[in-house]
């Protein structure tokens, strides 16, 4: 055949075609469809090289046989081969020459194109246009499952703290105004003592007493969850001896742990968590704590002792120091914690801070005072709990990233693309991914994840100013606040549910949403456990509070920097006082933003919920997840907003939530994908031909006549 005619695709080449279609388009071609593609490739053509893509090919049919479910859930063996059949797939597309032949031009020559440029645009796509980047979707699925259970476990951790604020204030709702601070801290020095295992419960009131017992077993659990999942090591410490062998010089961290269950509880300070903390602010406040001398005798001290003390000290070690470089010393100590982070540093959300596990250090009582140590029974309770599950949830992800991708994203030595360590053989924060390699884009990916930049002043003002601009175009405008709900509906009629109003069919699941809302609100007529604990199942899924809003949430973070999930939630519920009273317009504002979306989403769960109990004959605990992930693919949903519309965040040109219109293309198109399976699906038929009809008919104008309405009633008339 000449050069420079179109030379016929081989069937290796056709295979490697087929894989980059599925690779590039995930959303858009199922595993089953790859399947049925490459058995008729197979079929036709001879193709050297491909005894194990086959082997995986009849492993996946057979399981397809065996159950007939197109979503895959019912066994799960669908799933697990089709991840297998792809990853055949990619290894023997990997395996094919990097060379593809092109029109007019042989290699080395103008108007031959090479497979990377060829393929460039189609990488650049899956790396910044579709939900999971350059993740795999198991691997996908896993990092967004981190998030959403760390949610809901810091979820509980609010309803216990509102509780117990409930029921101290009840306790001291008698005590007359003048004797109410002095009866508050001696009612919290008694919980403190109980939280920390030195005094029983029966010393407390018992309406108070019932909580902190809760408290106290909340964080044991949290204890034994956190060696299971090996934060903790069961392997005793060594040390070598005079004869050349080891002798064991303590506990092992786990049995450590275990010891001090009932008693154990972290030491925190308020400069590792409030970006407002410093040496000024301190010594404002100049709050007052009983410290023991050397003979025992216990008095109150303050700033002005503590710091007198710590001159002292650098006096002790350095008679020969300066008064700049003891000032230099007093602001070191009592600066925010990461004002020490070099700008541009990145809170990836990846690793595990470790600072829980290590063993408490003796301080004295004047280093403690100046970092600002939290002597609050409930705010350590807060911050104990929230490093905890922060780390607990870590690990649970990294654990299951190394056993979802080793040999299959994860090797333990250079294979392939895959010529990056993640991380060294030491490392403690990564473990147990240390020392395995991985492809450098999936590294970056995986780094990138939530990625939150640690700005300098500047940039640090200008991101301030950008949140201000979102929130006044969408949060405080009263037209987004009455457009947002009509845009829901629209979103509903199109996803094949107009039955969002109360009918007789679906008033329970309407009056659950609101007093699940109601719930998170703290409104006391509905703190009951059925709420809280329908409302922590949908955070768990990903279908409450993962919304568009967090763009702005994400925004804040840029300014305001970012200590993780775990720290941040911790801040937020021990703010008091003014600044807490100040930003009630704002909490109102965006609580009602929020709730919007929150309960069209409830809806929206419930009603994909009954559809799938009613078509498939399932449970409902087997259809709640699969609803979810049918609902986060086709609502606005911001953990699957693309990594590069993720990052314009950052402009101020768009007042409006950037995320929207992208999350609204991306679920069009998921809309026409889950019509499709289901009208496929035996039982599920009716449901499929539903959303389609709807779903046309809600593009075609239902979107636009919505919108119409929404400046109708928000009285805003464009010209």
């Amino acid at each position: 055949m000449s050069e420079g005619t179109i030379q016929p695709s081989t069937g290796a080449d056709k295979i490697k075609e087929l894989y980059n279609k599925f690779d590039f388009a995930e959303e858009n071609l199922t595993e089953r469809d790859v399947a049925n593609e490459l058995r008729n490739i197979l079929d036709a053509e001879d193709v050297r090289g491909t005894k194990s893509l086959r082997n995986a090919l009849d492993k996946y049919e057979n399981a397809i046989e065996q159950d007939r479910d197109i979503y895959g859930k019912r066994s799960g063996e669908p799933e697990v081969y089709g991840e297998r059949l792809i990853s055949e797939l990619g290894k023997f597309a990997a395996s094919q020459k990097s060379a593809i032949p092109r029109p007019f031009g042989k290699k080395g020559e103008a108007g031959f194109v090479d497979a990377k440029l060829a393929t460039k645009p189609a990488e650049l796509y899956k790396t910044f246009l579709t939900s999971k980047g350059d993740l795999p979707k198991s691997l996908f699925d896993i990092v967004e499952a981190r998030g959403t259970q760390t949610q809901a476990m810091l979820k509980q951790i609010q309803f216990t703290t509102r509780d117990i604020e409930g029921e101290i204030n009840k306790t001291l709702a008698k005590t007359p105004t003048k004797q109410r601070g002095t009866a508050e801290a001696e009612l919290r020095e008694k919980i403190s003592a109980v939280e920390r295992g030195q005094a029983a419960p029966t010393t407390l009131p018992e309406n108070v007493a019932d909580v902190v017992v809760q408290m106290r077993r909340q964080m044991d659990n949290l204890s034994d969850a956190l060696i299971e999942s090996g934060v903790f090591s069961e392997e005793l410490p060594v040390k070598k001896n005079e004869f050349g062998g080891y002798d064991v010089v303590g506990p092992s961290p786990a049995q450590r742990v275990r010891e001090n269950k009932g008693a154990y509880i972290t030491r925190t300070y308020e400069r590792d968590y409030n970006p407002k903390f410093s040496r000024e602010e301190l010594k404002k406040r100049n709050p007052k704590v009983l410290v023991k001398d050397e003979s025992g005798k216990a008095s109150y001290k303050g700033y002005a002792e503590a710091e007198k003390a710590l001159r002292d000290e650098l006096k002790k070690d350095r008679p020969d120091i300066t008064e700049q470089e003891i000032g230099a010393e007093l602001e070191r100590i009592s600066q925010y914690a990461k004002q020490r982070m070099s700008p541009s540093q990145q809170v990836t959300g990846l690793g595990k801070d470790l600072g829980i596990t290590k063993q408490r250090q003796d301080i004295p009582w004047y280093r403690r005072y100046l970092m600002g140590e939290t002597t609050d029974p409930v705010a350590n309770y807060v911050i104990s709990t929230s490093r905890m599950i922060e780390l607990l949830q870590t690990q649970r992800m990294l654990n299951s990233i190394r056993s979802d991708g080793l040999g299959k994203y994860l090797f333990e030595r250079p294979t392939g693309t895959a010529t990056e360590a993640i991380a060294a053989e030491g490392s403690d924060t990564l473990a147990p991914l240390n020392g395995l390699y991985a492809d450098p884009k999936l590294i970056a990916a995986l780094k990138d994840v939530n990625a939150v930049a640690n700005f300098n002043l500047p940039a640090k003002i200008y991101a301030t100013l950008n949140s201000w601009v979102k929130m006044g175009k969408t949060v405080f405008s009263v037209q987004a606040q009455f457009r947002n709900p009509v845009a829901n509906i629209a979103i509903e009629i199109a996803n094949g549910n107009p039955f969002f109003i109360p009918t007789a069919s679906n008033i329970g699941a309407v009056t659950k949403s609101v007093k699940a809302i109601w719930a998170d609100w703290g409104v006391p007529a509905v703190q009951k456990p059925e709420y809280r604990q329908y409302l922590k199942r949908a955070i768990s899924l990903g279908i409450y509070d993962n919304t568009a809003f967090n763009e702005l949430r994400d925004v804040i973070r840029d300014a305001q920097g970012f200590t993780g999930e775990g720290m941040e939630f911790a801040t937020k519920m021990l703010e008091k006082g003014f600044k807490r009273a100040a930003t009630a317009p704002l909490r109102g504002a965006s609580d009602t933003y929020k709730a919007n979306d929150n309960f069209f989403k409830l809806i929206a769960w419930e009603n994909e919920i009954k559809q799938l109990m009613d078509g498939l004959k399932i449970t409902r605990e087997q259809a709640e997840p699969m609803a979810a992930e049918i609902v986060k693919n086709t609502r606005p949903t911001y953990s699957r907003v693309p990594p590069l519309i993720k990052k314009w965040r950052q402009q101020p040109f768009f007042g409006n939530f950037i995320s929207w219109p992208s999350e609204i293309v991306r679920g069009m198109f998921n809309m026409a994908k889950v019509s499709y399976d289901q009208i496929r699906t035996p039982g599920m038929e009716y449901y499929g031909y539903k959303r389609a009809l709807l779903g046309l008919a809600a593009i075609s104008g239902l979107t636009y006549a919505f919108g119409k309405f929404g400046q109708l009633i928000s009285g805003v008339i464009l010209s």
